[in-house]
């Protein structure tokens, strides 16, 4: 369960974009629903719908498909603020329906970024998170 909470919260912060991001922090070319779906081998499925606001306030539903006999599906609701500041993407989490210590924040490298597409990286991760913007 610790390996799937924790694909949940890389996936939050992975979200990433083909043009180059500015050095300030930024949050208007985040607003907007953003969808990212994880197909990892040897890890948990993963699925993730986050909606943003044009303050960088954020709601996401997350849904974890853990894939052995029992097919056990694992669900989150968490809240918070998105910012890209220097190239990361920093991810400051107040709320989260699976209790744990908050606020907490988490950092990811943005890889590129554009209108529809947005791809990071997490530090000690081999795969890149991809999201994309939804019409």
């Amino acid at each position: 369960m610790k390996i799937a909470l924790k694909l949940l919260l890389l996936t939050l912060l992975l979200m990433g974009c083909a043009r180059p991001e500015p050095k300030s922090g930024t949050t208007r070319n985040l607003a907007g629903t953003w969808v990212c779906v994880l197909d990892v081998p040897d890890h948990p499925h993963a699925e993730t719908t986050t909606v943003v606001g044009a303050d960088g306030h954020y709601s996401t539903h997350a849904k974890v498909t853990i894939s052995n006999l029992s097919n056990r599906v694992w669900t989150a609701d968490l809240e918070g603020t998105l910012e890209i500041k220097d190239g990361i993407l920093v991810d400051t989490v107040t709320k989260d329906s699976q209790h744990t210590s908050l606020p907490r924040t988490l950092r990811a490298h943005v890889v590129r970024m554009n209108d529809n597409e947005l791809v990071v990286k997490c530090e000690g991760r081999e795969n890149e998170s991809i999201l994309r913007k939804q019409e």
